[in-house]
């Protein structure tokens, strides 16, 4: 998961300190599934404008990932649920390889 933060913080250098923290922590939550749930390498893309953030994990382990409803208690399996809940969009797309990406949208005028 290091080297996936490390790669997407080369892009987003010189961003203000809240998208920087923002986007890491998305970024460490998709890997952090392709790791987990795919159990192969994974590849991670990351494009920054001055209008939006996207990243995308993508993986060979071509399992569909969605988020699970849990009990508030439920240790585990929130990656989903923090990804839908903070990006500005996600999505996931399935062509034999599974990528999951996000997007945050910036203003920075």
């Amino acid at each position: 998961m290091r080297i996936a933060r490390h790669e997407v913080e080369q892009v987003i250098a010189g961003y203000p300190e809240d998208v920087r923290a923002t986007v890491a922590l998305l970024t460490s939550e998709l890997a952090s599934n392709a790791v987990v749930h795919a159990q192969t390498a994974f590849t991670v893309r990351a494009h920054a404008d001055r209008s939006v953030v996207r990243v995308a994990i993508c993986d060979s382990g071509g399992r569909q990932p969605a988020i699970v409803a849990r009990e508030a208690t439920t240790k585990g399996g929130w990656g989903l649920s923090m990804v839908d809940a903070i990006a500005s969009r996600w999505g996931i797309d399935a062509d034999g390889a599974t990528t999951v990406w996000f997007e945050i949208d910036l203003d920075l005028r």
